[in-house]
């Protein structure tokens, strides 16, 4: 099973207790990957040190995937790839590949470029089974 998460907005309203109660819903489920789809941050500062904490606490076996969303830029810093670090996640700004006893799994992700050749704001992530 794949969890995916996104708009999240952590920060000053939806804060540790929280997310504490979400962190134990998905565990609860034993889910195989788990993959977070942007705006994970509110982006008004940097996330606490207790969000980041409660956010090591997931674990899958095909690991724990993101990619940067326009709250993540709205954040103090703009390396966010700090935060995910912190946070246990694996920032998805090309591509990675996990493999199982079955079957391949692609789990893929990128930053958006716009029209002037900068560096967007919003990601995008993808998940595919290889030879199926």
């Amino acid at each position: 099973m794949v969890v995916g998460l996104s708009d999240l907005h952590l920060g000053s309203l939806l804060g540790t207790p929280w997310l504490a109660a979400l962190v134990r819903q998905m565990q609860a489920e034993r889910p195989d990957m788990i993959v977070f789809i942007g705006d994970i941050f509110e982006g008004h500062s940097a996330p606490d040190s207790e969000l980041l904490a409660e956010l090591r606490r997931l674990s899958a076996p095909l690991g724990v995937w993101g990619v940067l969303g326009n709250h993540e830029f709205h954040a103090v810093s703009k390396d966010n790839a700090t935060f995910f670090e912190a946070a246990g996640i694996h920032l998805l700004r090309t591509f990675g590949y996990r493999a199982t006893d079955k079957q391949a799994i692609a789990v893929s992700g990128g930053e958006h470029v716009d029209g002037d050749g900068g560096r967007g704001h919003l990601g995008s992530a993808g998940i595919q089974g290889v030879g199926l």
